[in-house]
């Protein structure tokens, strides 16, 4: 993922009075690229398996090998249950979690158009 910053003085350096004329804010979408985020989603069964790896569910995994080595198998088996369940759980809310998103997302305005009396030419739609 790049997230390039734009150096503040950029920014700065911009007249109040007049803004961007068409050919600086042309110059700045080739030179920075669209001001979006990527979409990071990732594929459901790596976000299922990022529930395994993370120091909490390691000492839980490394309850398991040691409940297994002592010959308890029951306890080995609860304590695997609890950490699966917690998985499921975390997978679940992580999903509802992005759907609220995905809806927040499809409510924005995806276009602005530009109209100011101090303007060089007619009002434009801003590119995406």
């Amino acid at each position: 993922m790049d997230l390039r910053i734009t150096p503040q003085s950029s920014v700065q350096d911009v007249p109040l009075s007049t803004g961007l004329t068409s050919d600086e804010a042309r110059r700045r979408l080739e030179e920075f690229g669209p001001n979006a985020v990527p979409d990071t989603a990732l594929h459901p069964l790596r976000r299922a398996l990022t529930k395994f790896w993370a120091p909490v569910p390691w000492m839980l995994e490394a309850a398991i090998v040691l409940e297994v080595a002592l010959g308890k198998y029951v306890e080995a088996a609860i304590i695997a249950g609890l950490l699966a369940f917690n998985a499921v759980l975390g997978f679940f809310q992580e999903g509802r979690a992005q759907a609220t998103l995905a809806a927040l997302k499809s409510r924005l305005a995806l276009n602005a158009s530009v109209s100011v009396a101090i303007m060089l030419g007619p009002p434009c739609p801003l590119p995406d």
